[in-house]
């Protein structure tokens, strides 16, 4: 990881939380038009849980059919006023079954005013569905909204806190949990994403259309042609936004990451990821799950229509339709308001297969080709890895997929598991589109490719010319675009070398 001050995982400017400014809502709520002070999501500490609880980020959410038992709840335990259509749900991460007494605390508007002017609220959690029964799990919290306090309007406030007590039922030692929370500071405190929730808002902004989550960035991922090469490729196929979640990082993907920023701000959203639980031993893979669901609802928030959960080495790619965008403007049509996530079945590319030497006569055609330009192409996985094991996985099955995030509650790494009521997830035909996946065999070694059949797709070579030069550009900017003494350190890299 580089050690810069200005390392990509902390620029601000990319991560900010974004809200939007006196928004009224016909169901009543009044979001704040000022906003004198915000943080970057991070993860924070419930100091007051006996176990280990952290919590990430906050979202304004309505009700839906999986969670009006709560709103009944809540309307019970605060006397009807809470707000009836809006919640707030948290991402967090804590042991698994958990029993504590969870609370929120609205804070006031004004950010520096203590803990005793603001607004309690007992809240409910609800692990994300997929936990592997590991000791920790990612969490839904949901917390009520209160009314304001004699008319029928909510006030949404800016931030939240989230404290965790032992789970009495003792009514007089609920009462001095009552007193001293009024005494503590809050060892956390998240900014609530505020965003208009009306079903209209798919259709608010025509640039924000397509958006990719990716899981957690780990083991000082390093790739950085790869990584080019995942941005440029999901361009073309019309990704307009990417949503990134940095736990450790290489220096050489960090220059990467750095450039698009600087040259693009709004296209890559990065996230500092520092979840401190053992991943695959306390919690799945670096806390996917936490990071997936709060991607979806991030997503939701800066109101994009379509979002992919694919990983850095997959990709979506139709074989009918010209792009994505195409591809789902077309289903979307057949099945109009029913559809609220697309599926699409696993294809694997391992990297055992030889490369395909097609890739250098296709070259060999265009008189613009330079030497350079074959190295670059050389180092395109998608590219020069064009056989693939005949047989696809099955839906649900190492398949991915494509959400609509205003009809979608949670998702997994594999399927989506709660939509909105009355929206359903459409397989898609693979003769449509299907996943690519490039990686080596899956337990080791090189049976996957040894007497098993395969076949040769080349689907992807449509976009060669243009996603080569776009790569070759990007590494000019990276290798070409500094002082004497900066250029030459990062030629030694292997992404510079493939321009000398």
């Amino acid at each position: 990881m580089s050690n810069s001050n200005d390392n990509v995982w902390l620029n601000s400017d990319s991560i900010r939380a974004r809200f939007i400014k006196s928004i009224n809502i016909t169901n009543g709520i009044i979001f704040d038009s000022q906003l004198d002070h915000y943080d970057d999501d991070h993860w924070q500490s419930v100091n007051t849980s006996r176990h280990r609880f952290q919590v990430f980020s906050a979202y304004i959410d309505r009700y839906n059919r999986s969670n009006m038992n709560q709103r009944d709840q809540f309307q019970f335990s605060n006397a009807n006023d809470n707000d009836p259509f809006y919640f707030v749900r948290v991402i967090a991460v804590t042991v698994l079954n958990i029993n504590e007494r969870v609370l929120c605390y609205y804070h006031p508007t004004n950010w520096s005013t203590t803990t005793s002017y603001g607004t309690f609220r007992e809240c409910t959690l609800r692990p994300i569905r997929e936990h592997w029964n590991l000791n920790y799990s990612a969490y839904f919290i949901f917390c009520p909204i209160p009314l304001s306090s004699g008319v029928n309007r909510t006030i949404v406030h800016r931030s939240i806190s989230i404290f965790a007590f032992n789970n009495n039922n003792n009514q007089q030692q609920q009462q001095q949990q009552q007193q001293q929370l009024n005494m503590i500071v809050p060892s956390n405190r998240i900014v609530i994403h505020s965003s208009k929730t009306t079903t209209t808002d798919v259709n608010m902004n025509e640039s924000n259309q397509m958006a990719v989550c990716v899981k957690p960035l780990h083991y000082h991922y390093n790739q950085s042609i790869h990584m080019i090469e995942f941005i440029e490729l999901n361009r073309l196929l019309g990704v307009d936004h990417f949503y990134m979640y940095n736990h450790s990082i290489g220096i050489e993907v960090d220059h990467v990451l750095k450039h698009y920023i600087r040259s693009e701000p709004s296209l890559i959203t990065i996230l500092q990821w520092q979840l401190p639980f053992r991943s695959q031993t306390e919690i799945r893979t670096e806390g996917i799950f936490a990071a997936i669901n709060d991607c979806l609802y991030r997503a939701r928030n800066d109101h994009y229509r379509n979002v992919l959960f694919i990983d850095l080495d997959e990709f979506i790619i139709p074989h009918v339709h010209q792009d994505l965008k195409h591809l789902l403007a077309d289903m979307s049509g057949r099945f109009i308001d029913k559809v609220g996530a697309y599926s699409f079945r696993n294809g694997f590319f391992y990297l055992q297969y030889p490369n395909d030497p097609l890739v250098y006569d296709e070259l060999d055609h265009s008189p613009l080709v330079t030497d350079r330009t074959r190295r670059i192409a050389t180092h395109l996985t998608s590219l020069i890895k064009t056989n693939r094991k005949a047989s696809l996985n099955v839906h649900r099955q190492r398949s991915k997929f494509i959400v609509v995030p205003e009809y979608t509650v949670e998702v997994g790494n594999h399927f989506v598991w709660e939509l909105s009521f009355g929206k359903h997830t459409l397989n898609v035909n693979p003769n449509i589109a299907y996943l690519h996946h490039y990686r080596v065999c899956e337990y080791g070694g090189d049976q996957c490719v040894q007497n098993v059949a395969a076949i040769v797709d080349r689907r992807v070579h449509r976009w060669m010319m243009t996603l080569i030069n776009r790569v070759e550009q990007c590494l000019n900017i990276l290798c070409n675009g500094k002082t004497s003494t900066q250029q030459q350190q990062q030629q030694s890299t292997q992404m510079c070398r493939l321009l000398l």
